[in-house]
């Protein structure tokens, strides 16, 4: 059997192909990191060794002695090491609401990290791994990173967010494993609707038009919304007091043991730490609200809204731009300084009821944007529809912007990773990218990505739900038929990438 490394999500049918392909001796997983909601099946299954529980992503994993004896020890001078250190130590920002976890305690974090899977790996000698999402948490981060430097496969399941597709794709060289199935199904025929009625609502609704993933926000916002998340649980997140429950636990656990707490090192009371996010929330918000201004959009400028942080999207599948001060400093370089650049923050970012909000930008970031010549922070009124078009174009790390850009006619400079990578009009940044060849590139019509879209969606997708976020985007796909659907095919793509892999 082909033995592959496994990070997983909260969806039942990743555990249930994985199971089908180990029980017909296709595949099998030796190293299995995805959400608790599977551990104790996938325990029973594959055993303590094999599952591995998503604590060491939520909270500051213990270690216990992993004899480590150098093995891989190249990897510690190589580039993906120090790719990786920067990128991970960003990433324990999720764990980070009190602003308490030091770089110190991170770097000690991020090497046992580092050698517990430098000798896993050394020990297991997986043949691939596989990736259901891209690893935006450290440990699977850094699994990731170590073995793309030992040449271990990486394939990661992209998703698209026009319909529950998905499809596999090598993380690094961009190779679409494509599969046959029945064009003519029901889901297919729904779902190249929906692509088509995504693309004419883009270009009709004008400034009304809204993705589906904000409205969902915005109504999460609401006053029923926020009582709602009190008592039941968002795509597998926990409740308002669930979480409450969790921290308490977590910090009362370690205080009781008179162990040491990374996150909360301190031992702070809860109403004191949740008086440290109240005024880190409001020092954020001021800090925006000071720089943030109305501006002339009939002058020349290019347009660069920010993701929301910490996020999956920047972080890792921005790779060396996951940084957005990174992505603004190079735009600088490559536009001329007469062309303004207006960067516009995500709604979500300030929003009190999202807490990890102030886990992901800085106060101080406002100001040294501020501090780049002509790039200005706009007021949140602007409507993005209006502000695609009076650009010139339109800037994003991997966001939805860029395809609605294309579809009204505007080119898109991206620099990450999509499911839209190729689409007319859009863009990806590379070290030959030249400025005036970009801006004279005649554009395409909608038609053209609608077209380059379906063919896409034809050649390389099954259906299928990511995650718990992409089912609640999808509700009306939810069913027991479209699950038996998902389950065949992806079951099918895996069995064929496997049997393939093992040809080679």
């Amino acid at each position: 059997m082909i033995k592959y490394i496994y990070f997983n999500t909260n969806e039942n049918h990743w555990f249930d192909v994985a199971n089908k392909l180990y029980k017909e001796k296709i595949a099998e997983p030796i190293l299995w990191l995805g959400d608790d909601v599977h551990y104790k099946k996938a325990y029973k299954v594959f055993g303590e060794n094999v599952v591995k529980s998503l604590n060491m992503v939520h909270r500051p994993y213990e270690f216990s002695n992993t004899d480590y004896e150098g093995q891989n020890q190249k990897f510690i001078f190589s580039e993906n090491y120090y790719r990786s250190k920067d990128i991970c130590l960003k990433m324990m920002d999720r764990l980070d609401l009190y602003g308490l976890f030091t770089r110190l305690d991170r770097e000690s974090y991020f090497h046992n990290l580092v050698i517990w899977a430098l000798k896993k790996i050394h020990d297991l000698k997986p043949d691939v791994l596989i990736c259901v999402e891209s690893p935006h948490d450290h440990p699977k981060y850094v699994i990731y990173e170590i073995c793309n430097f030992l040449k271990i496969p990486i394939y990661k399941f992209h998703t698209w967010t026009l319909a529950p597709l998905l499809y596999l794709k090598n993380m690094e060289s961009d190779e679409t494993f494509n599969i046959k199935y029945d064009s003519l199904s029901k889901f297919n025929k729904i779902s190249d609707k929906d692509i088509i009625n995504h693309i004419n609502k883009v270009k009709k609704s004008g400034i009304k038009y809204s993705p589906e993933f904000m409205k969902i926000h915005k109504r999460n916002q609401s006053l029923i919304g926020q009582l709602k998340n009190l008592f039941i649980s968002d795509y597998g997140r926990p409740t308002f007091f669930r979480s409450i429950y969790l921290d308490i636990r977590h910090n009362t656990g370690r205080l009781l043991k008179r162990r040491y707490n990374p996150i909360n090192p301190h031992y702070l009371g809860f109403f004191l730490r949740k008086r440290i996010m109240f005024f880190r929330r409001k020092n954020l918000n001021k800090a925006a609200s000071i720089v943030t201004s109305k501006r002339d959009l009939s002058k020349e400028y290019v347009f660069f809204p920010l993701h929301f942080e910490p996020e999956r999207t920047s972080n890792p599948d921005g790779r060396e731009f996951h940084d957005h001060f990174i992505v603004i400093s190079k735009l600088r370089e490559l536009i001329p300084s007469q062309v303004a650049i207006y960067v516009k923050e995500h709604p979500n970012q300030l929003r009190s009821y999202i807490k990890k909000g102030v886990n992901g930008r800085s106060p101080l970031f406002y100001k040294l944007v501020n501090n780049i010549k002509n790039v200005h922070f706009l007021d949140h009124s602007y409507d993005q529809i209006e502000l695609i078009k009076k650009s010139k174009f339109v800037i994003t790390i991997t966001g939805t912007v860029a395809l609605e850009a294309a579809i009204l006619g505007k080119k898109s400079l991206i620099f990450g990773s999509t499911y839209y990578d190729g689409c007319p009009n859009i863009f990806k940044w590379n070290k030959k990218f030249n400025y005036n060849k970009f801006i004279n590139y005649k554009v395409k019509s909608s038609k053209a990505v609608e077209e380059f879209l379906l063919q896409k969606k034809h050649k390389t997708c099954v259906p299928g739900f990511q995650n718990g976020s992409c089912r609640s985007y999808f509700k009306d796909y939810d069913s027991k038929d479209f699950n038996k659907f998902q389950n065949e095919k992806i079951f099918l793509l895996l069995k064929e990438f496997f049997k393939s892999l093992k040809s080679k």
